[in-house]
């Protein structure tokens, strides 16, 4: 059998993007009044990732969701990440992170600083809500292959593939 992963929210919630800002608020919309995102992604080490994407995203003259989507395009069983394009730019940078191939230190640079968020979905979410909780799923667990991180984006959808995708 065979995992692929199916992230959803890669560029966590537009975070990734560095339209958020620390203490709050943002260029955009959505920055302004997502209270998920600000629940989630507003800790110091947070925008240290996002700085880290920025800076990257500069030096190689691209946007930052397009080495986040390059980022999360390298990494083993990833299938189809759900983006969520509501723009017709946002669409064409997810393209564009395709052609970006990321070297093994840049990778490192954007991985090194990276934190674990628990796991935590819009389901779990409500659910909790229902039962008048406001609680966080389970710890996250360190990576357990060696040298590896996980993405800034945390929620995703597990699926298996038991026809045997290769090279996974």
């Amino acid at each position: 059998m065979t995992l692929l992963v199916v992230p959803w929210s890669p560029l966590a919630r537009g975070f990734l993007t560095g339209s958020r800002r620390p203490g709050g608020g943002g260029e955009t919309a959505r920055s302004r009044s997502d209270d998920f995102a600000a629940s989630r992604y507003f800790k110091e080490a947070d925008f240290q990732i996002v700085d880290r994407v920025l800076d990257l995203a500069k030096r190689r003259g691209v946007t930052p969701a397009q080495i986040a989507l390059a980022w999360l395009l390298r990494q083993p069983g990833v299938t189809a990440p759900i983006i969520g394009a509501s723009k017709v730019h946002q669409v064409e940078d997810a393209v564009a992170a395709l052609e970006i191939g990321l070297t093994d230190d840049e990778c490192r640079f954007l991985e090194e600083l990276y934190q674990p968020h628990p796991a935590l979905g819009h389901s779990q979410q409500m659910l909790n809500k229902r039962n008048g909780e406001c609680k966080e799923a389970e710890q996250p667990r360190k990576p357990t292959r060696e040298g590896s991180t996980k993405a800034p984006s945390i929620s995703f959808f597990l699926s298996a593939n038991q026809r045997g995708a290769e090279g996974i």
